[in-house]
């Protein structure tokens, strides 16, 4: 009897470490496989503890199925696309705004550091994930779920990032191009492919800037920053149907 519940005791010690274990890795910057594949592992330990530490308890348990497949049915449920990307202006705006001062870290994508591609895709991430949720629609849900999960470089940004962005012009410098082309959410990638800063609206542009070490808001008309006087491809997000699965297509 002791060593069943020793054996249980260690067990629900090693459940109970997955917590902060989890927690670490959602914070830590740098977005990897290797960081992804543990978060779902941890995830499902902890899903999968929760349901063998509750068996026995017939509320506990029932309570726990039913949540389980609550949030499982809401994101498996077809959704909807949104009828124009304009919905999603401004919740992504609002969070590109929000990471201004992150500090600069290769490859990250959280508040404890990221980089320019790490930024722009976070915010739309964000954004995705806050409509989704305050709308009920698990369509959104996906895409952020999506952009999280398949992790790209600026280069692949102004590429297409495999039909998630699309070209709307190119200009020998931000200094010199027509701001009446851009719309709030459009992204300027650099021809090298090196770096990319979104467009906030009213001269302003934000940007993980690794001179700056920190996500950095711009004005074009008051800055001496290198990036402003490059060669850019402006790129735009597209609408999000087409690439998220389990989805109505829209007619």
């Amino acid at each position: 009897m002791s060593r069943h519940v020793s054996l249980r005791g260690v067990a629900f010690g090693l459940w109970v470490a997955l917590f902060p274990l989890l927690v670490a890795m959602v914070l830590w910057p740098v977005n990897s496989c290797s960081n992804r594949i543990g978060i779902l592992i941890a995830a499902g330990g902890l899903v999968l503890g929760s349901l063998v530490f509750a068996w026995k308890r017939r509320v506990a348990i029932l309570s726990l199925v039913a949540t389980y497949l609550v949030i499982g049915l809401f994101l498996l449920a077809p959704g909807r696309p949104p009828e124009t990307m304009s919905e999603l202006r401004k919740p992504y705006i609002e969070a590109l705004a929000s990471y201004e001062g992150v500090p600069y870290v290769w490859g990250g994508e959280t508040r404890f550091g990221m980089d320019c591609s790490g930024l722009v895709r976070k915010g739309f991430e964000d954004a995705l994930l806050k409509k989704g949720v305050l709308s009920l629609n698990p369509f959104l849900v996906r895409g952020a779920i999506d952009l999280w999960w398949n992790d790209t470089s600026a280069k692949e940004i102004g590429k297409g990032y495999d039909g998630r962005t699309s070209h709307v012009t190119s200009c020998l410098s931000l200094k010199t191009l027509d701001s009446a082309l851009l719309l709030p959410g459009d992204m300027a990638v650099t021809k090298s492919g090196v770096h990319v800063m979104a467009y906030l609206g009213g001269d302003k542009w934000i940007g993980s800037d690794p001179g700056e070490m920190k996500v950095t808001v711009f004005t074009v008309s008051g800055t001496r920053n290198g990036w402003f006087s490059c060669p850019m491809n402006i790129v735009r997000w597209n609408n999000i149907k087409g690439w998220v699965f389990f989805s109505r297509r829209p007619k």
